[in-house]
């Protein structure tokens, strides 16, 4: 079963019920709340996955420099108030 979180918040941001959005998608939508009666997740770390053989490619390491330097630099977006920060 796949799902479409945009779709899902945009469904939920117009009245047509509830969505399981990660808090950092749905705090962008200003018409939707989070439920009171559930606690965010606590903070989880991102893994990339590289095969042993291409770690070191050019082309791959500066990928992986890229996606590492964006997400580094975008962090407050992926914590989620009230959860522990891990560093």
């Amino acid at each position: 079963m796949r799902w479409n979180n945009g779709i899902d918040a945009r469904l939920a941001a117009s009245g047509l019920g509830m969505a399981y959005l990660a808090c950092n998608l749905g705090d962008r939508h200003p018409n939707l709340i989070r439920a009171p009666f559930q606690k965010p997740m606590p903070y989880r770390s991102i893994w990339l996955l590289l095969h042993r053989d291409l770690k070191n490619t050019a082309r791959v390491r500066l990928f992986v420099d890229f996606l590492a330097a964006s997400v580094q630099s975008r962090r407050n977006e992926f914590w989620v108030a009230g959860t522990k920060l891990h560093q």
